[in-house]
C-alpha cells in the first residue's frame, strides 16, 4: 500500500469528521479507494464498523430510492438481499450483496491513540466528552510541556456550543488541541493552541507520524494558516440571473486547471479547480478531485462523459462523484435542480449545460431550449 495515497485518503476522511452526519462511509465508496486502503485503516484503528444498517440507497435507476430489502439465499446457496421494485416493469426483482448493509466511520478514539503514539506518549486516551473530545496526555512540544487533546466539530451550532463546553473542562495549563480539519473562527482567536491534523499527519513506517518541524511551523502560524476559519474556505461564486436554467449555461475548458463559465446577462468568468472546491484541501500540491476529472471529461466530450473517462473505479463510485459535482456547481452558479440529465445505468453522463474545449466551441448536444 502506497503510504502517500493512504495519507491523502486519511486527509479526505478528516475533512468530513468535523461535520455531524457526514462521517459515515458507505460500501459504495470503497471501490473508489486505493487497493488495500480499507484494511490498512482498520488495522491502524482509524476505521470502525458501524452497526449493520437496515436499508440502503438503490443505485439501479436515477430515483435513488431508500430500500429495506429482505435477506435470503439464491439458487447457489449464497446470502443475498432482494427487493421487488415498483418503479417500473422493466426492473422487477432487485438483488444486492449483503455487504451493502455494512457502513464504516472514522474512529476518532483510535485517531487520538494514533496521535499519542506519533508524539511518543504512553498515556492512555481518556474520553472527556462522549464521542467528540479526548485527552491524549502530556508531551514536550517546541521546548514546552503541553497537555494534548483531540476534539471534533468545535464549530457546532447555536444549540450545541461544543467549544464553550470543552473550555470549561480544560485545566489551566499550556494546552494543545488537535482538530480533524476545521478550526472555526471563534476558536482560532482563543488562548489554547488549536491545530488541524489534516495536512499535518501522515502514514509512514506502518503508523501515524507527525514531523516535529511541521508541528512547530503549524504552531507558529496559528491564527493564520494553521487556523483558517471555515468562512475563509468558502468557494467562489458566479451567480446566474433569477429564472436562469442550466441549458443557458456554457462551460469551456481553458486548460488542465481552469474553466470559463458563461451565464446569460453576466460577464464570462474563469474558475480554477480550487475556486470550484474541486481540489483536495489537505494536499500541498492542490491535487484535483474526481469531480474535476469528470467536469474536464464533460468538456472534452462536448457535454457527455463515460464513468471510465471520469477516472472512477466503478459506475457506483461515478454516481457518487457526479452527485457531489452537481452540488458544487449549483452552489457556485446558483441554479436549482441537477445540471445533468438522469444518469442511465452504466450509461454516459450528459450535461444540461453546453460544454466543450475553449479553443473550438462544439455544437450543443445538451437539453433543447424549448
Amino acid at each position: 500500500m502506497d503510504d502517500r495515497r493512504l495519507t491523502r485518503l486519511i486527509g479526505r476522511l478528516l475533512e468530513r469528521a468535523d461535520f455531524p452526519g457526514r462521517g459515515r462511509i458507505g460500501s459504495e465508496e470503497l471501490p473508489d479507494w486505493p487497493e488495500g486502503a480499507h484494511q490498512a485503516l482498520v488495522d491502524l484503528r482509524l476505521l470502525k464498523r458501524e452497526t449493520n444498517e437496515r436499508g440502503l440507497v438503490c443505485d439501479e435507476c436515477e430515483e435513488a430510492c431508500w430500500l429495506e430489502p429482505t435477506r435470503t439465499t439464491d439458487a447457489h446457496g449464497q446470502d443475498v438481499l432482494v427487493q421487488a421494485c415498483l418503479q417500473g416493469r422493466d426492473v422487477g426483482l432487485l438483488v444486492f450483496d449483503p455487504s451493502r448493509l455494512v457502513a464504516w466511520r472514522l474512529d476518532l478514539e483510535g485517531l487520538a491513540a494514533g496521535v499519542g503514539a506519533a508524539l511518543n506518549l504512553d498515556d492512555s486516551v481518556e474520553e472527556v466528552e462522549p464521542g467528540w473530545a479526548w485527552e491524549i496526555g502530556r508531551a514536550e512540544i517546541v521546548g514546552r510541556t503541553k497537555r494534548v487533546y483531540l476534539a471534533s466539530g468545535l464549530g457546532g451550532s447555536p444549540g450545541e456550543p461544543r467549544w464553550s463546553r470543552l473550555r470549561r473542562r480544560l485545566p489551566p495549563e499550556d494546552l494543545l488541541i488537535f482538530v480533524p480539519a476545521r478550526v472555526p473562527a471563534q476558536v482560532a482567536g482563543d488562548d489554547p493552541a488549536v491545530v488541524r491534523l489534516a495536512g499535518l499527519i501522515e502514514i509512514a513506517e506502518g503508523g501515524l507520524q507527525i514531523a516535529p518541524d511541521r508541528l512547530a511551523r503549524a504552531l507558529s502560524r496559528r491564527g493564520s494558516v494553521a487556523a483558517v476559519s471555515e468562512g475563509a474556505r468558502a468557494p467562489a461564486t458566479h451567480r446566474a440571473a433569477p429564472g436562469s436554467r442550466w441549458n443557458q449555461v456554457k462551460v469551456w475548458l481553458v486548460n488542465g486547471d481552469t474553466v470559463r463559465v458563461e451565464l446569460p446577462g453576466r460577464a464570462p468568468q474563469g474558475f480554477t479547480a480550487a475556486e470550484l472546491g474541486l481540489v483536495h484541501q489537505r494536499s500541498t500540491a492542490r491535487q484535483q478531485t474526481k469531480g474535476w476529472q469528470i467536469l474536464s471529461a464533460l468538456c472534452n466530450g462536448n457535454g457527455t462523459c463515460s464513468w471510465r473517462a471520469g477516472g472512477c473505479a466503478s459506475f457506483g463510485a461515478f454516481k457518487v462523484q457526479v452527485s457531489e459535482l452537481g452540488r458544487r456547481l449549483g452552489a457556485v452558479i446558483g441554479i436549482g435542480g441537477s445540471p445533468f440529465h438522469s444518469l442511465p445505468r452504466n450509461g454516459d453522463l450528459r450535461s444540461h449545460f453546453q460544454a466543450g474545449p475553449l479553443e473550438s466551441p462544439p455544437p450543443y448536444v445538451g437539453e433543447d431550449l424549448w
